[in-house]
């Protein structure tokens, strides 16, 4: 089991001001937001260290972390990623910036699984290609991602449903000098805390412990299967 992405949101002010201050932070762009009445315009100041990013939006603090490029120097997240590599980069993350864990809240969360196929059992472009359903619901390709195949419940109004999204990718065509060419990824995204919180990952606490990876398994086995 590997965490590709961690969305993390913190609202303790004196946190949020500690980050925003940090000497190890480095300027990375200043972005104009549209808010929720579609009338005020807010402007976000985004900084960074070595590609994790953090988004100051007023008083609170959003960090994009990818841990698995991370450990790959953000070359690519194509290689496998064991459960302790992941624990140390966290660990590393937080020996950095010497933050309590327990205040930053997980609110999007990206986790995964490399298999490699044998060639004359399927190649890998062809298994990607023939990906019709999980479960009832569709796989569809972005044009942005041709190594990619999403899967995910539609609203109503035709709107994505980001509860749960199944992500599946072709790493191996993606990647071919980081990793086998039949390496085929299956993912595990969801945007949702009432999702993200069933299985019991609140903060980033709860992502340095061994036997929350072994419930994240057992997700990952469950919706491989639909």
């Amino acid at each position: 089991i590997l965490i590709d992405f961690l969305k993390i949101k913190v609202v303790n002010p004196l946190i949020v001001e500690y980050f925003r201050n940090h000497s190890l932070l480095y300027y990375h762009s200043n972005l104009d937001i549209l808010l929720s009445d579609r009338e005020t315009i807010a402007s976000k100041e985004v900084k960074q260290y070595k590609g994790i990013l953090f988004e100051f939006e007023y008083d609170i603090l959003y960090i994009k972390f990818k841990p698995h490029y991370f450990y790959n120097d953000n070359m690519h997240n194509a290689n496998d990623f064991s459960v302790v590599s992941c624990i140390e980069v966290l660990l590393r993350f937080k020996q950095l910036f010497e933050v309590d864990f327990s205040q930053l809240d997980i609110i999007n969360i990206e986790f995964g699984v490399n298999l490699v196929f044998p060639k004359n059992l399927i190649c890998v472009k062809e298994l990607l290609t023939n990906l019709i359903y999980h479960g009832k619901n569709e796989f569809y390709t972005d044009r942005k991602y041709p190594f990619c195949r999403f899967s995910n419940s539609i609203r109503v109004n035709g709107s994505t449903n980001v509860y749960k999204i199944i992500k599946c990718y072709a790493k191996g065509l993606q990647f071919p000098q980081f990793t086998n060419i039949n390496t085929f990824r299956f993912e595990v995204k969801s945007n949702r805390r009432n999702y993200i919180q069933s299985l019991d990952v609140f903060t980033l606490n709860d992502l340095t412990a061994s036997k929350t990876y072994d419930y994240l398994s057992e997700i990952i086995i469950k919706e491989f299967e639909l």
